[in-house]
């Protein structure tokens, strides 16, 4: 098991704003607007590249993993891990065709995450004699690239995700929605500013679960989010009603341990997934008096 103070292959720590990545603090600032680091030339039977986060500082520890391709299909065939610069370098077999993926990961809100990485250029499978140059960008939403991504699974997605429990939603009048907004509390997980999110669900919507083949925007889950620290709000807009309806939010802890921070805007942590991935955190809401009474009208 991981010590939090043994990193062991990236970690991302935001200390006064300053970002450490595995063991080299690179208090460096982004590269200027147009800068960019020279281009990697291919070699023949080498694979190589850079991993960096969204502001192109190096990401180093991250781990590139390379399938190839044979009769038998898709195998493993080996990894390599980046330096303090986010370079990497693997040999590969001329014959074969491969692909690439690759994953770092980051300390962030207490917690160990594995964070995917997003290929800068389209990938495609390439030929190992040629030599092949993968660049990578630490992703913090985003399709699963290291699977057969499901669009409809909010698990095959980099961000974290909300289970919005609203148990009385079936009260809800056709045409009525519920507004979720997320603001970032401080720095994201990549050292990023962040934004402002906004998710609109139905009240039928809120009723279902993400089942298989179920678009997730017809579902209870808010999908995707960045990695970060959200002061999370939500409200009822019913047509024809003379004002919006704001909820108190109930934050499910855990098994065993109940409901937490209660409030018309509560703190979300997410937390690790069984995979060390973002997970889903688990919110209840309760409509107010006025709502209550207006669905009685």
């Amino acid at each position: 098991m991981m010590n939090r103070n043994t990193v062991a292959a990236v970690a991302l720590t935001a200390t006064l704003s300053v970002f450490t990545y595995g063991l080299v603090a690179d208090a460096r600032p982004a590269a200027p607007a147009g800068l960019k680091a020279a281009p990697i030339k291919a070699e023949p039977n080498i694979a190589k590249g850079r991993v960096t986060d969204a502001r192109g500082r190096p990401v180093a520890g991250a781990t590139v993993t390379l399938w190839s391709y044979t009769n038998a299909g898709r195998r493993f065939f080996g990894k390599a891990r980046t330096d303090d610069q986010g370079r990497w370098r693997a040999p590969v077999n001329g014959p074969y065709v491969y692909s690439l993926t690759a994953a770092a990961e980051v300390e962030y809100d207490e917690k160990i995450f594995h964070l995917l990485c997003n290929p800068v250029t389209e990938q495609r499978p390439q030929r190992g004699a040629h030599g092949i140059v993968q660049d990578f960008v630490l992703a913090l939403n985003g399709l699963n690239n290291e699977l057969d991504a499901d669009r409809t699974s909010y698990q095959h997605y980099a961000g974290g995700a909300i289970w919005a429990n609203y148990p009385h939603a079936y009260a809800l009048p056709t045409g009525a929605k519920v507004v979720f907004t997320l603001t970032p509390e401080g720095p994201l997980a990549d050292g990023s500013a962040g934004k402002t999110l906004t998710f609109t669900r139905s009240g039928s919507a809120l009723r279902n679960g993400p089942d298989k083949g179920r678009p997730l925007t017809a579902t209870c889950v808010l999908h995707d989010i960045p990695l970060g620290v959200y002061k999370m709000s939500a409200k009822a807009v019913v047509p024809g009603a003379p004002a919006e309806y704001p909820f108190t939010l109930r934050i499910f802890e855990g098994v065993g341990k109940g409901y937490g921070e209660t409030g018309a805007s509560v703190t979300v942590h997410f937390p690790t997934a069984v995979d060390a991935r973002p997970g889903a955190a688990q919110i209840k809401l309760e409509h107010s008096e006025a709502l209550e009474e207006h669905l009685k009208m």
